[in-house]
């Protein structure tokens, strides 16, 4: 019995310990790929170990300050609130605090505990851009975007002096480890020494370029603090060593090839660590001036360095969000999840949504199955900068093109990483958009200046190109591909794609002029080909009538820009991503929010939606992507259902005005397959109509037969507000006076009900439900449908769905 209980306690330990290492979904997300961990949402512009070298703080960018468990890599706190682009961050010396300078122009106090803000030192009048600490932690120093230094006493928190010498932002300020000096640097191309104690200058160095770094050497001896040595770096790719007391030139280390923009040296002052846009990390021997050792990491991450306690580990990051850790001596990267180093640019979901494809914003493409990657390849080319990368895929998931807005070419790929070609664009021009269309033959790049060009892809070659009056951020073809709609400014451009003709220009919102219509950041058509999704920059999605151009609605729930767009397959919903960081579902035929995606830290990027509509794809500059549950029932569909739910509450709900009630309601009885469908059959031959007996029905009310005007009232009311437009119709139709009491009366009765554009809501509901149930009794009564729904539109789309079923089961048999 003892052993069991010890093998039951050793089980539960282990659970408890892998239960540890894996990192919670957010509420209806069915997979994560990437890691949460040491990921923000923003640059990252300012790291700091804390004193034990436990915890890492980072901040920067429109994002909050985050302290995070060096032993897991998991989040510890995050501020409750936004602490915008932080570009200065320093622990006291025991770390009970951390102090932050940034864009509200205030050196802010913080718990390091709980991150619960504790005060805040107000006299700048710009942002605060550096900040340091002094070693003796009697005095903070903070500088501005003005050029402004002020010292602070910590305990009273007051200024001690403001000086006003540099005439440009001041870039850095670090102390000298016995507090006695302290430097600044500035874009005024200069590095300053000031006596702590007389508050004065004693060094005006010539930097000879734009610094960004300096840091103070310790002299090697560590019984001494005399410290004389100075480290400083700018744009032109040096590292100077200075006399801090006299003034002078020690030396210079050459090695980067491009801005060394941070630098910081370890404690013992025999290592100096440098990190620059070359995507370059060297750790250098001080006395020898020679390297010890160079590793990389991704392009433009060298705004925020920070050295642990022990020098043993190296935190850098920047631009791509990801908190990279390196082993100093070893050079070794430490990875504490694993995932995407820089945010997702693009992503694509591919064979039925069982396969992921992305390209980072560092410009890997990465094919994913089942969270785990399969493929991975490099497209860059010039090392030394950074793109904004595109990525699209053919229909059929057979072919990938990317492109950048650095390389005047796209190129092809296989979801398997083999190239599939390369193919040039005019010499100097910048790809900022790329589409396939409907069939995948054909390939539309949009360029900065404002061309389109239009390729065969098969052929490899360009067949012709249309001008946009504006930057071609935004594309999409019609299904047929006879059409192709640009857009990227104020304007929506439609082409004649066989003819390379413009059809119709039209505003992005009617009736506004055009300094005050909306710049669109992202296109979509309907499947149907009805209508053109437009994601605006001030945070609307518009829906366009796809031929004329007139507005049919406006969804209303984003916060930000709309970055991307997809329509379901049935065309009656639509998954949109923002700037805001979440992504939404939206039913179209209400133009209501289904549910908001809420999970990543950072903007959304790019979305997808399955073919079977049922799971979205959400990819953000958070360096991951979620897959979410559309449906609410995934868990149900997975298996059959023999239980039916409360049939008279989901017949309810499927009514209801608002969309985040009336789709999980539809969704409740796709598991149920011909349970449901024989549910919905039984409630939808209540409304079926003959038009012929309606319009006899409507005849007869004038009968003179009592029995004859009876019967026909009886029946036109079985069918409820429904007859709502028809009875209109008939009344002004009518002198007759008994006539006209009759219908005012049947009129009365009705409205009593529902409301005809609710009972139009459940149909359309219900056509939904059916076809994703797709079974031989669905389509039936789909079939009934459209015969006999009770008005001619509602026919016309039963009829559509019976096709697009037919249609899909030929292709899947």
């Amino acid at each position: 019995m003892r052993f069991f209980l010890l093998l039951l306690f050793a089980l539960i330990l282990d659970h408890a310990a892998v239960a540890q290492t894996v990192d919670p979904l957010p509420e209806r997300a069915l997979q994560r790929i990437g890691t949460p961990r040491l990921r923000h949402g923003s640059r990252i512009m300012a790291l700091a170990f804390t004193p034990n070298g436990k915890n890492l703080a980072a901040a920067g960018g429109d994002d909050l300050i985050r302290l995070w468990d060096l032993e897991t890599g998991k989040l510890t706190w995050q501020s409750a609130e936004a602490e915008p682009w932080v570009q200065a961050l320093a622990f006291s010396p025991r770390g009970a605090a951390f102090f932050t300078g940034g864009a509200f122009k205030s050196v802010r106090f913080w718990e390091s505990i709980s991150g619960r803000p504790l005060g805040k030192l107000d006299k700048h009048t710009t942002p605060v851009k550096a900040l340091a600490l002094s070693p003796d932690s009697t005095l903070i120093a903070s500088g501005s975007q003005d050029g402004t230094i002020i010292l602070w006493e910590t305990i009273v928190r007051l200024p001690v002096i403001e000086l006003k010498n540099h005439n440009d932002e001041i870039n850095q300020i670090v102390f000298s480890p016995d507090s006695a000096l302290f430097a600044s640097v500035s874009a005024d191309r200069t590095v300053r020494v000031w006596d702590v104690e007389k508050n004065n200058l004693l060094h005006t160095l010539p930097a000879g370029c734009h610094p960004y770094a300096a840091c103070f050497l310790y002299d090697g001896n560590p019984d001494r603090n005399d410290v004389k040595r100075l480290a400083s770096a700018g744009d032109d790719n040096l590292i100077t060593l200075w006399d801090a007391k006299a003034g002078t030139v020690l030396g210079k280390l050459a090695g980067h090839a491009s801005a060394v923009v941070s630098l910081v040296g370890n404690k013992k002052g025999t290592q100096l660590i440098s990190a620059s846009l070359d995507g370059a990390v060297i750790v250098w021997d001080v006395e020898k001036k020679t390297k010890l050792q160079t590793f990389q990491r991704s392009l433009g991450d060298a705004d925020a360095l920070a050295l642990s306690p022990d020098g043993k580990l190296v935190a850098v990051a920047g631009i791509h969000q990801a908190i990279r850790l390196f082993e100093v001596e070893s050079g070794k990267e430490i990875h504490l999840g694993k995932g995407p180093q820089a945010g997702i640019a693009g992503a694509v979901l591919l064979d039925a949504g069982k396969v992921v494809a992305s390209v980072t914003a560092h410009g890997e493409v990465q094919i994913w199955e089942a969270g785990v990657q399969k493929k991975a390849w490099n497209l860059k080319r010039q090392p030394l900068q950074h793109a904004d990368y595109l990525l699209a895929s053919a229909p059929d998931h057979k072919l990938l093109a990317t492109a950048n807005n650095l390389e005047s070419e796209f190129r092809l790929w296989t979801p398997e990483g083999k190239d599939a070609g390369t193919l040039p664009l005019v010499k100097g021009e910048a790809p900022v958009s790329l589409h396939f269309a409907p069939g995948g033959k054909h390939l539309a790049v949009g360029l900065r200046s404002g061309k389109v060009e239009l390729w065969d892809v098969p052929a490899k070659q360009k067949l012709k190109t249309l001008a946009y009056p504006g930057v071609p951020y935004a594309l999409a073809f019609t299904t047929k591909h006879d059409r192709l709609a640009v857009s990227g400014e104020s304007s929506v451009v439609l082409f004649d794609v066989a003819a390379g003709t413009t059809i119709r220009t039209f505003p992005s919102k009617e009736g506004m002029p055009a300094t005050a219509t909306p710049s669109v950041a992202s296109l979509a058509y309907s499947p149907d080909g009805k209508m053109l999704a437009l994601g605006c920059r001030d945070s609307l999605i518009r829906l366009l009538d796809a031929d004329t151009g007139k507005e049919i609605r406006a969804l209303e729930g984003h916060a930000s820009v709309v970055n991307s767009l997809a329509f379901s397959f049935d065309s009656r919903t639509l998954v949109s991503g923002s700037f805001d960081k979440t992504a939404r579902l939206w039913e179209v035929f209400s133009g209501k929010s289904i549910r908001t995606f809420n999970g990543h830290i950072g903007e959304v990027t790019a979305v997808a939606i399955s073919s079977d509509a049922r799971t979205l794809l959400s990819a953000s500059t958070d360096t991951t992507m979620l897959l979410w549950d559309a449906t609410s029932v995934a868990a149900k569909l997975s298996k059959s259902s023999d239980v039916p739910p409360p049939f008279s509450t989901l017949w309810d709900q499927l009514a209801h005005v608002e969309a985040s009630v009336g789709q999980p309601a539809l969704w409740e009885f796709v598991p149920l397959g011909n349970v449901g469908a024989g549910h919905i059959e039984k409630k939808v031959a209540e409304i079926l109509v003959d038009p012929a007996a309606i319009d006899r029905w409507l005849t007869e009310l004038s009968s003179p037969d009592f029995t004859t005007r009876d019967t026909a009232r009886i029946e036109l009311e079985k069918k409820g507000i429904w007859m709502e437009g028809r009875l209109r119709v008939s009344l002004k139709g009518t002198d007759n006076l008994e006539s006209i009491r009759r219908i005012q009366k049947m009129l009365e009765k009705i409205q009593g009900r529902l409301p005809l554009e609710q009972e139009r809501l459940r149909l359309r509901r219900i056509m939904a439900a059916l076809e994703q149930i797709g079974t031989a009794e669905a389509i039936k009564t789909l079939k009934d449908l459209a015969r006999g729904a009770p008005e001619k539109d509602l026919q016309v789309e039963a009829q559509e769905t019976v096709v697009r079923m037919m249609q899909r089961s030929v292709k899947s048999g």
